[in-house]
């Protein structure tokens, strides 16, 4: 998977916050020949999104996630809930074959893995409307949930080196996000910490403002990395550059803050508040 996936997947997130904060129903996409994928909403929260092509997927990840399960199990699992129409997550914990948090990661990476398939080909899109609570909210997602669960699955390694520098820079409070750049040169999210009420379309706000700061910064001095500090809205922002990573704190203690990012990253303030 690219970046480039991430960036599509980022607008159909931004889509999806669109609608009413209590939507539920599912989203039906199709490109124009077949099939893409679905997603399925209760209460404006995401509960499960589908591709084709991963039906067997998830098995996998509940598999790797269970300390022992075998493939055999699960697929039991799921044939009892076909069977019966009882949602998987419960039947899986009530079993006792995983726990919550394994359930939780496995559904938030499948769903992550799908939307990153459906969203560069989802050219028609269908509302179906419906009534029915069958999800526990436990293991339903935010839009913002899913667009970081979908930076760790496109890039794994860059996603974990930068939360690991922004939790060693956000020791002292604060939230942040991590940005890099896709093949189109657009800076796409690819972690955060701490951001428990952040929004993707906040988060492309931010990336577009931490976009011209730094490249304001490459044309005032080239041969530093840049950092800026102000307060935009009343909040303390700060943007700075590693190793080619873009990062943006937020609300964090901004007396300390750019001496910890000279610090660590050795960057150059370029703008002070």
């Amino acid at each position: 998977m690219t970046y480039g996936s991430l960036a599509a997947a980022t607008r159909l997130l931004a889509r999806i916050e669109e609608l009413a904060s209590d939507a539920t129903g599912a989203l039906v996409f199709a490109s124009r020949t077949e099939p893409v994928g679905t997603i399925l909403l209760e209460g404006g929260r995401i509960c499960w999104i589908g591709a084709k092509g991963l039906g067997r997927r998830l098995t996998d990840l509940l598999t790797e996630r269970s300390g022992g399960l075998g493939r055999e199990q699960v697929e039991d699992v799921f044939g009892w809930c076909s069977r019966t129409g009882s949602p998987l997550g419960e039947a899986l914990i009530e079993s006792g074959l995983l726990g919550p948090d394994g359930l939780r990661e496995a559904l938030s990476r499948h769903s992550a893995e799908s939307l990153l398939l459906i969203a560069p080909h989802a050219e028609q899109v269908q509302w179906l409307s419906h009534k029915h609570r069958r999800y526990d909210a436990r293991f339903t997602f935010r839009a913002f949930d899913l667009l970081l669960a979908a930076g760790a699955a496109t890039a794994p390694e860059l996603a974990a080196t930068a939360t690991a520098h922004l939790e060693r820079i956000l020791r002292g409070g604060g939230a942040g996000i991590a940005l890099a750049r896709d093949d189109a040169e657009k800076l796409v999210c690819v972690g955060g910490l701490r951001c428990g009420d952040w929004s993707v379309t906040s988060v492309e706000r931010l990336a577009s403002y931490a976009g011209m700061a730094v490249d304001l910064a490459d044309f005032v001095a080239p041969s530093h990395e840049a950092m800026a500090v102000g307060q935009p809205s009343g909040a303390s922002l700060t943007i700075w550059r590693h190793d080619e990573i873009v990062y943006v704190a937020v609300g964090a203690d901004t007396s300390l803050l750019p001496l910890k990012v000279a610090s660590l990253s050795g960057t150059f303030t370029l703008l002070r508040r």
